[in-house]
């Protein structure tokens, strides 16, 4: 029997509180869900492929037009939310809902501007929206909390610094104490964990549903309750050692406190605070500018001069003075009457002269910004958003106007005989994709022979999926890919391509010299870039997917069939009227259909597609790697016992990357030369960056600066090469985990520190504190270490390792911090 959907009433019955208790519902089951998610999400890591894809003049003109009205439809939508009344409320609650967005498109689908889309572009611009407030909000969640932190840490410390004045307490008490509050905290801590265990045992949907099971309190969280606990009493012993504990990041430190060290965090501390504040004080983010026209406004503001439309001109006034100077009395009374009226227009002229000077300096400013003028990507969300399709080699060559956009400006040449031999292996299938929305386009995928065999999976799994029968179809939640985004780059390569005589004289000479005035979307390249899940690329990750999934579903089914029952028990009531039982059995249809579509899920997840078998990887629970990072060393690694609490191996950066194998000699070079190749990168990269520090700027002056990424190319190498060899040392130690510093915020407080220091040298000169802060910027900003914890992350992952974040302490040798880094994300330590 099929229920008609019922006409909407204009009264509020129990179908509307069902609704809002429904969203309330969703609203707890989506935060439920988002907590329960933290730990998987920090030892999973999706991984991304991208290739380039070719495509004919017309199509990439159509996709470069309408993204560019894609990028002016998010726009819109951030605006409308930034509008909003219920802004403060979504903000409260850290998320942005769907229905709000539907309907702010729906609107800004009747403009001129935006009609005729593909429904893609309207989906993609929602999601785009909604990952970036969401994203912008919890930062802004997460600068809030730390500016809290600090402001109790400081306010702790100063009342810390009055209670000295008044006890007369040992630093050796305060120290003992200290103790006894740490191993406290460390009893307490075993405590709620072995409570947890507990509840983990009884019952696992139990321990999901505790919002304390995810996540332990932090040591200075349990400081600073502590703290606030024994604030109330007048045990001042204890408030002293808990205050020295949060100065000494939760450690004892016996050495004597110097006052002018502990001035200078205090004020470095007030600068982190005030720098937090006044990023809090931004709004929502600014959209782009695909289209340029906020940069030609910026620009006409700042070279715009003030007016005066009713300033009389001063040739005027002294023609006129000098015509009615020979007249009679009255003549001249009029004459002083315009003198005066030409000094009062002066002074508004004045005053609005001094007015807009004032404001040169932010017009300015806003003309100087770096717009970002490239296009959003475009977003598909979902497995069955790509068609994949293999086509032959001799089929891509009956589109002579494919295979030239795809070849470039350049023709091919017929390859030697020596040649010819290597291209004979090659495969004769060309993949191609086309997407979700406007299916009648054509891509051809290019890529190199690295990426290949994923983008070969993809279409072989849509492939065979698509030619099974229902029955027997793979579920999508088991294929590898999970989502794609279409990305315009700028081809930097357009000027260094050669053309023949033959080419240039078939096309413009203005043209073919000056790339600036070719349309973008032949100065740009059309990147696909594709996020697949590595524990699909397996039999064993596979089968673990299908079982959490499955569990899922049957949770997910279940939750379904007792609302349908819930509503159906509702509509047979007697108390109800006509429309009030129609609209609850129209609810009941929808959840009979949610519950076909979770059975059919159900039958899918049952057949697996092929994959190739490999063990997962089991290291010792003991074994741990812990990472430290230094400005003058790079890096250093230690294996930790975390039973023993020692270092059973150090690994600097020159051991790292010294190549033991190496056994036989080879190029007139000597063994340890042989072995010390890859460490004398290091040496290499310095240098190189010192170059670059003192001669980029003379060269810039003189207009002969040649754009080069041989610096990051090296740099990258470097990076990727380290990542790779700590992946090696804890397959050798057969470690665990392996545990990398925490770096959220770590600029930050390097900037403020710096920018402490500079106020205390140079008080009264702003341009002095300037530059002392730029050289130190300059110094500091040598790694980026931010790319190289991700390469090691990435890496070790792929291995099957977990990875774990410690804190980092600010002293101590490098051997030390690794120890202490390992172990603090093990224990309180």
């Amino acid at each position: 029997m099929v229920v008609s959907k019922p006409k909407p009433s204009g009264k509020k019955n129990k179908s509307d509180k069902l609704k809002k208790k429904e969203e309330s519902d969703k609203l707890k089951e989506k935060q439920k869900s988002d907590k329960l998610r933290k730990k998987e999400e920090s030892d999973k890591l999706y991984k991304t492929v991208c290739c380039y894809l070719c495509a004919d003049e017309l199509t990439r003109k159509f996709l470069w037009e309408v993204m560019e009205k894609h990028g002016l439809l998010i726009n819109a939508l951030l605006d409308q939310v930034g509008h909003s009344l219920e802004f403060e409320e979504w903000k409260q609650q850290g998320w942005l809902p769907d229905k709000a967005l539907v309907e702010w498109c729906k609107a800004l689908k009747q403009e001129n501007q935006f009609k005729g889309f593909p429904s893609r572009f309207y989906i993609s611009a929602q999601s785009i929206v909604k990952e970036m407030v969401e994203s912008w909000v919890k930062l802004q969640k997460q600068l809030l909390g730390k500016s809290n932190g600090k402001k109790r840490w400081l306010k702790s410390v100063q009342e810390d610094i009055e209670l000295s004045k008044i006890t007369d307490l040992s630093p050796e008490m305060i120290q003992n104490r200290a103790k006894e509050i740490l191993l406290e905290l460390y009893q307490q801590e075993n405590s709620e964990s072995q409570s947890l265990e507990s509840l983990e045992d009884n019952s696992q949907e139990d321990q999901q549903e505790d919002e304390g099971s995810d996540s332990q309190p932090s040591l200075f969280t349990l400081l600073f309750d502590t703290y606030d606990m024994y604030k109330v009493t007048e045990d001042f012993l204890s408030r002293r050692a808990i205050v020295h504990l949060l100065k000494n990041e939760g450690e004892v430190n016996e050495e004597i406190e110097k006052p002018e060290k502990l001035e200078e965090r205090l004020v470095t501390k007030r600068e982190e605070i005030q720098r937090l504040e006044e990023q809090l004080a931004s709004r929502l983010p600014k959209g782009r500018d695909p289209t340029g026209e906020q940069a030609l406004i910026f620009l006409e503001e700042a070279i715009q001069l003030p007016e005066h439309p009713n300033c009389y001109p001063p040739l005027f006034l002294f023609n006129v003075f000098y015509h009615y100077a020979l007249l009679p009395t009255p003549y001249v009374q009029y004459t002083v009457y315009l003198l005066q009226k030409r000094l009062i227009e002066q002074k508004i002229v004045e005053s609005e002269f001094l007015a807009w000077q004032e404001s040169v300096d932010g017009r300015l400013a806003n003309a100087a910004k770096i717009t970002n003028s490239s296009l959003y990507p475009l977003s598909f969300g979902s497995t069955d958003d790509l068609y994949w399709l293999f086509e032959t080699k001799e089929g891509n060559q009956q589109d002579p106007e494919l295979r030239q956009s795809c070849e470039g400006t350049k023709l091919r040449k017929r390859p030697s005989k020596r040649k010819r031999k290597k291209l004979k292996t090659r495969s004769e299938e060309r993949i191609s994709v086309r997407f979700k929305g406007f299916g009648e386009f054509v891509f051809r995928v290019n890529c190199d022979r690295r990426q290949l065999p994923l983008f070969r999976l993809f279409a072989t799994d849509y492939d065979t999926h698509k030619k099974l029968d229902k029955e027997h179809k793979y579920s999508l939640g088991l294929f590898a890919f999970r989502s794609a985004k279409l990305i315009w780059k700028e081809d930097k390569q357009l000027l260094h391509k050669k053309k023949t005589t033959k080419q240039a004289n078939l096309e413009d000479i203005n043209t073919s010299l000056e790339p600036t005035s070719l349309p973008p979307w032949k100065t740009h390249r059309l990147y696909l870039h594709c996020s697949f899940d590595p524990d699909l690329l397996t039999a064993e990750g596979t089968e673990k997917v299908r079982l959490r999934k499955i569990a899922e579903t049957r949770k997910k089914l279940d939750n379904t069939k007792k609302k349908e029952q819930e509503l159906l028990a509702q509509a047979s009531a007697d108390n109800l009227t006509e429309q009030e039982r129609q609209e609850l059995k129209y609810e009941a249809a929808k959840r009979r259909k949610g519950i076909s579509a979770y059975e059919t899920s159900l039958i899918q997840l049952n057949n697996i597609p092929p994959r190739p078998s490999k063990v997962p990887y089991q290291g010792e629970a003991n074994i741990t790697l812990g990472i430290s990072l230094c400005r003058q060393e790079l890096i250093g690694v230690a294996v930790v016992d975390l039973q023993t609490q020692q270092v059973l191996e150090y690994y600097s950066i020159r051991k790292l990357l010294t190549n033991r194998r190496v056994k036989k000699l080879r190029r007139n070079r000597s063994l340890l030369q042989l072995k010390l190749e890859k460490y004398r990168l290091v040496n290499r990269l310095r240098k190189l960056k010192r170059r670059n520090l003192v001669y980029r700027q003379k060269e810039q002056k003189q207009g002969q600066v040649v754009e080069s990424n041989t610096e990051s190319n090296l740099s990258q190498y470097l990076e990727r090469l380290i990542a790779a060899r700590i992946a090696q040392v804890a397959l050798k130690w057969q470690a665990s985990s392996v545990v990398i510093p925490d770096l959220e915020g770590m600029s930050e407080y390097i900037e403020s520190a710096v920018q402490a220091r500079a106020k205390q040298l140079f008080p009264n000169h702003r341009e002095k504190q300037k530059n002392y802060a730029k050289q130190f910027r300059i110094e500091g900003h040598r790694w980026s270490y931010t790319m190289l914890t991700e390469f090691i992350r990435s890496r070790v992952l792929s291995e099957g390792i977990s990875v774990k974040v410690g804190r980092q302490p600010v002293t101590g040798s490098l051997v030390d911090k690794s120890r202490k880094i390992a172990l603090s994300a093990h224990s309180l330590a």
